[in-house]
């Protein structure tokens, strides 16, 4: 009989209880299938501010769940992300906002924030939010899914 049974099994179970106590999964970060596609003229005033990177509005007419929000990146990428929480999908006042420096998306609810690429970057969430596509298309900017 091994004489270090008695740590193992205490080590690994140690191991498993430290571990386990990470940050709290959400298992149910699925969004539902949402069909919409919208071709946005970007010469129109509404649409202004992407006309400097690092900018974004948030656009409500028939697109996603509770509207998205348009982040231009670069002249020539668009992102376009869910407004609804991956959290809370559910919840009407748990929507996804720009924080004050522009460069994270807050969940007004929980106060879970992404970065803008819609990975968790502060919060106990390990949701991602949705990203839809975007193509560029002279000043025409395609959004669905």
């Amino acid at each position: 009989m091994n004489k270090n049974y008695p740590f193992c099994s205490i080590f690994f179970i140690t191991f498993f209880i430290l571990f386990s106590c990470g940050k709290k999964k959400n298992e149910n970060c699925q969004y539902p299938t949402v069909s919409f596609y919208n071709q946005l003229n970007l010469n129109s005033v509404d649409f202004n501010r992407l006309n400097s990177d690092n900018n974004f509005v948030y656009y409500n007419s028939r697109s996603g769940l509770k509207g998205v929000i348009i982040y231009r990146y670069s002249a020539t990428e668009y992102r376009v992300f869910e407004r609804a929480s991956p959290i809370d999908i559910n919840n009407d006042k748990a929507i996804l906002q720009m924080d004050g420096t522009g460069i994270f998306m807050t969940d007004t609810v929980h106060k879970q924030s992404w970065d803008m690429n819609g990975f968790p970057y502060l919060g106990i969430s390990n949701c991602q939010v949705l990203k839809y596509s975007s193509v560029l298309n002279d000043s025409y900017l395609n959004i669905g899914n």
